[in-house]
């Protein structure tokens, strides 16, 4: 390495622009620390208002005689127009980078300047709008400079963009006429070094007013022991080689508005004045942001329009199964590769897949590109662009018939790189000329204090140099559509693996009842099999290929849960399973199972969706028709048993029953002969009776529960109100200690209801168990029993206000078996046996229910007669 090439690395890239020490004349600045303490303070302040140090570094900043009716709370969120001495000054405040906690104030004069003779804001709006319209980006750069120009009066004003490497050009310009044209020329990354990209990137405008000016130190507090990082100050001094570098050229004052495009510095609009100083004022630096804001997003729109366009050629020339059969054999489909290459701009190609190289028109020999893969082994890129070949290779590899050459490797879970398979897209020699602003490899070494520098070079004159043994530039809109066609081949890739690892896929190729579908994310557009077209029932010759046209097939009222789940498995990049239904013009309404899996991009958002879709109609028929055998039997099955335990039950029961019965009959004749001491002894005894007598009927409905029979019923009409309050007084009684009230309102009546008195008992008491039931935990145990009647029914009400029923409880409530207590605390037999004793006297029973408010079922009997 020489020296000059040392010296380049050591010194120029590394130079910290960022910390200067100093700022430009045009402004003041202060370092403020949190308690509001100069800790910095520009030399130019002192000289202007004739103070020395001591007055100024130390003090409390609202202590300086000029500022004490500055408020700097106030100018951390907001800028101001403070007067000082007389004079109008704009204070704005920033916290430093390296102290969040201190404050950089710059404060500049207020003065009209160029741009300034109407509101800057609303001139950059007037701007703005001119540019709206703007399809090209030749138009909207051409507008903008024009205008630009006129607003801010620089001689000339141009746009730089930078390549890959960095390197710049001059795309488009707005000059005075007597100026030489700069449009085409190029310019060396060294001349705008990291540092000074990284300052573009952070900082949308920077100004030097004057290149010819005297840096103003800022003089430091003794014990603040580090730099002040400058990067945020508009003020901030320039780099002495920069400033050689622009009086080299002629420029008197220079204005940069960068223009950062999807989150990188994409170029600059340079603007140099040649006929002395040029200041724009804050509001003027501020407006000119705004504009390269909007400008950027301007950038940013028609790239995306052209890229679109592009990707939706390529996506309409080339499907997957097109792919697929390049794949297979490229030389057999000439007509894909032909494609390929014209869409990529490319001379000819080839197809490496994993084993073999079968190349079509201008490719690499064998040989060649095995030495390729070796050069390239430790480069982990997917897209490998390359615009000098020869450069890589060993000597007796290198090609005459091929000058560059772009690899796409297709690593889906191929662990060896040299085995991926791969594309490449070959490029033949495009002998080019460079119009250099200078030459670019002129280097003079300077000695500044004993620091060795390369100076910039003092010629900016057409420098003409041609590149041989390259081919043409692979530019971003080459290297986009390529990352698009790399997406498509990986998707044919993946489905190949799948074909050849799964049965069921392979039968998907060969016309099976299983449609493949593909969606790209970023332009909605949807690839169907021919399969799926069958499926739908749609004409593939009017398929438009939107995502909208899928979703128009599905019944409405399944659209919006189908959108849901699609949508969160994308958005949570989870396998999509989903079942819907859809209209088909002929089969009428048919229900699809889908399942797709995601593919990602390089940023790990999902990009492509791949999936499956099966007609599953016939498969659900089958299995209702199926379940509801199941049903059936289980419950027939379960009924049989019951009726074996009713009968069971039943004798066991009724045989002691029977001699309890017989004892308190007897028992009873006596107290009637001959009345006992204590008066409640006959009506207890007449208590147990009754419930005897009613134990013995419920058995009896239980065992014709099982036989789907009436039971024998010889009483069908009752007292209801009085059957309401017997109920009411005995479970109050019995539930008392478990904490439950029971309160009854009976409504008097001289109707009867057409309902068994034991019946309309095992009713309520069924319905009063389960409202107590529905309360535990509670600290309030009350439940309402309300009777009232119409014209023709009775009503009798029996309300909680525990927890409540689901929906989904509430469908299956009146089942056979169907309990919600745990297992071994019911059979699921209570409300089936409820509902059989009103249906058979034509009654009913009525549900209301809220979720964490209680629950009231109503019961409804005819009145006699009715």
């Amino acid at each position: 390495m020489d020296k000059l090439e040392t010296v380049t690395l050591s010194n120029c890239e590394q130079e910290p622009i960022h910390i200067p020490g100093a700022i430009q004349p045009f402004a003041w600045l202060f370092i403020v620390d949190e308690d509001q303490i100069i800790q910095g303070v520009s030399d130019n302040f002192l000289q202007q208002m004739q103070l020395n140090t001591e007055q100024v570094l130390a003090q409390k900043f609202t202590d300086v005689a000029c500022f004490q009716q500055v408020n700097l709370d106030t100018l951390k969120s907001l800028n101001q127009i403070l007067h000082v001495n007389q004079q109008s000054y704009h204070f704005r405040s920033q916290a430093l980078i390296d102290k969040p906690h201190w404050q950089a104030v710059e404060i500049e004069a207020v003065v009209a300047t160029s741009g300034s003779s109407q509101d800057a804001q609303s001139q950059a709006q007037h701007i703005i709008a001119q540019l709206l319209p703007c399809k090209s980006s030749s138009d909207l750069f051409n507008t903008l400079l024009v205008m630009l120009r006129d607003y801010i009066g620089f001689d000339r004003c141009m746009v730089y963009q930078f390549d890959e490497q960095w390197n710049g050009s001059v795309v488009a310009e707005a000059k005075s006429p007597e100026l030489d044209s700069f449009l085409g020329l190029h310019f060396p990354a060294s001349d705008i070094p990291i540092q000074a990209r990284v300052l573009y990137q952070k900082k949308l405008t920077r100004l030097i007013a004057d290149v010819n000016y005297t840096p103003v130190p800022l003089l430091l507090v003794p014990t603040v022991d580090f730099a002040i990082d400058m990067t945020d100050i508009d003020a901030r001094a320039i780099s002495a080689r920069h400033i050689q570098y622009l009086q080299n050229m002629g420029v008197q004052a220079t204005l940069v508005i960068s223009l950062i495009v999807n989150g990188k510095l994409w170029g600059l609009v340079a603007c140099h004045h040649y006929s002395g100083a040029h200041y724009l004022n804050h509001e003027t630096r501020l407006s000119c942001e705004t504009i390269a804001l909007m400008s950027a997003l301007f950038i940013e729109r028609i790239e995306a329009k052209v890229l679109f366009n592009k990707n939706r050629t390529l996506r309409r020339a080339l499907t997957i199964g097109d792919i697929q059969k390049f794949i297979d054999n490229p030389k057999a489909h000439q007509h894909i590769s032909s494609k390929i290459l014209a869409l990529t701009r490319a001379d000819g190609g080839a197809w490496f897949d994993g084993t073999q190289l079968r190349g079509f028109g201008s490719s690499l020999t064998t040989e060649a590109f095995l030495a390729l893969q070796a050069t390239l082994q430790s480069n982990p890129d997917t897209v490998i662009f390359i615009d000098s070949l020869n450069a890589l290779l060993p000597p007796e590899q290198r090609q005459t018939d091929v000058a560059g050459v772009c690899v796409i490797r297709l690593i889906a879970e191929d662990p060896c790189v040299e085995q991926a398979p791969c594309l490449l897209l070959c490029r033949k020699e495009a002998i080019t000329q460079i119009n250099w602003a200078g030459n670019p490899y002129e280097k003079t070494l300077a000695d500044a204090q004993q620091q060795p520098h390369l100076s910039p070079r003092r010629s900016f004159s057409v420098w003409t140099e041609e590149m041989k043994d390259r081919c043409e530039n692979w530019t971003w809109l080459d290297k986009s559509l390529i990352e698009e066609l790399q997406v498509l081949l990986l998707e044919a890739h993946l489905l190949q693996i799948k074909l050849q690892r799964h049965h069921e896929l392979k039968v998907i190729a060969d016309g099976s009842d299983i449609g493949v579908w593909s969606l790209d994310i970023e332009s909605g557009t949807l690839y169907w099999s021919d399969r799926m077209f069958e499926i739908y029932g749609v004409d593939a010759e009017h398929f438009d290929g939107q995502y909208q046209s899928w979703s128009a097939c599905i019944v409405e009222s399944d659209i919006e849960n189908t959108r849901l789940a699609f949508e969160r498995a994308i958005h949570q990049q989870q396998t999509f399973q989903h079942s819907f239904r859809i209209n088909h013009p002929k089969k009428g309404i048919r229900t699809i199972r889908a399942h797709a899996d995601m593919l990602l991009a390089e940023n790990g958002l999902v990009r492509k969706v791949i999936g499956t879709n099966v007609d599953i109609t016939e498969e659900i028929a089958k299995n209702k028709a199926i379940q509801l055998s199941l049903d059936v039997s289980t419950k027939q099955a379960r009924l049989v048993s019951l009726g074996e335990l009713a009968a069971t039950i039943g004798h066991e029961i009724n045989n002691p029953l029977a001699i309890i019965l017989s004892s308190l009959e007897l028992q009873q004749i006596a107290f009637e002969e001959t009345p006992p001491a204590i008066a409640d002894a006959m009506e207890t005894n007449k208590r147990a009776m009754t419930a005897a007598e009613r134990i013995m009927k419920i058995v009896s409905g239980l065992n014709s529960l099982s036989r789907n029979s009436p039971p024998e019923n010889k009483q069908v009409q009752c007292d209801l109100p009085a059957v309401v309050q017997e109920v009411a007084e005995m479970m109050d009684q019995l539930l008392h200690k478990n904490g439950v009230v029971i309160q009854a309102t009976i409504t008097a009546t001289e109707h009867c209801a057409a309902i068994d008195t034991t019946a309309i008992q095992q009713v309520l008491i069924n319905l009063i168990n389960n409202a107590k039931d529905a309360m535990a935990g509670y600290a309030e145990k009350l439940i309402r029993l309300t009777h009232w009647h119409d014209e023709h029914y009775a009503y009798v009400a029996v309300q909680d206000h525990g927890t409540g029923i689901t929906d989904e409880t509430k469908a299956r409530l009146f089942t056979p078996f169907f309990t919600t207590k745990k297992r071994g605390e019911g059979t699921g037999l209570g409300l089936s046996i409820v509902r059989s004793l009103l249906v058979e006297v034509k009654g009913d029973i009525l549900l209301e229910t809220s979720l964490g408010q209680g629950t009231t079922f109503t019961v409804k009997i005819p009145l006699c007669g009715q």
